[in-house]
């Protein structure tokens, strides 16, 4: 399967002077690999108009967000699904503005457990790497570590 979007829309329209114009434009596609494994993949591109507030307000410049992921999901038998996924997002300025130069990844891997109808246990990891640039220099780098534990009551 596959699919996209389309959107334009402004930034915080009735908060803030000036708000932004955005557009983001995206695609998905998904895999069925067996009848146990289904991989699937999407990408995504946003740019926000930066305005500096005046009659009429003044284009700055313009910030973009590219965006993928990839994913795998594989049915362990019965009642239990093992999901893994990477993610890539970077953030990028014309202007190089400290703030706005980023790039994140992410190794997220998840078992989700159908207990019973209507209750659902789920055990999950997250490494999350960050890096914040000032300009084409490297500033600061993170790594952070997530465990999860979800229970999930539908009715």
């Amino acid at each position: 399967a596959f699919g996209g979007f389309y959107r334009e829309y402004q930034d915080t329209p009735l908060t803030s002077a000036p708000s932004e114009d955005r557009t983001v434009i995206g695609a998905v596609v998904t895999y069925a690999l067996n009848d146990d494994t289904d991989i699937g993949m999407s990408w995504r591109k946003a740019t926000a108009e930066e305005l500096t507030a005046g009659t009429p307000n003044t284009k700055d410049g313009e910030a973009e967000q590219t965006q993928w992921n990839i994913g795998v999901t594989y049915d362990l038998g019965g009642v239990r699904t093992l999901k893994l996924g990477y993610e890539n997002v970077k953030w990028e300025d014309d202007a190089n503005a400290a703030g706005n130069e980023n790039d994140s990844n992410s190794i997220d891997v998840k078992v989700e457990w159908d207990v019973a109808d209507g209750l659902e246990f789920d055990l999950g990891y997250q490494n999350f790497r960050y890096t914040h640039h000032d300009g084409l220099s490297t500033a600061a780098k993170r790594t952070g570590h997530a465990f999860l534990a979800t229970t999930k009551v539908s009715f």
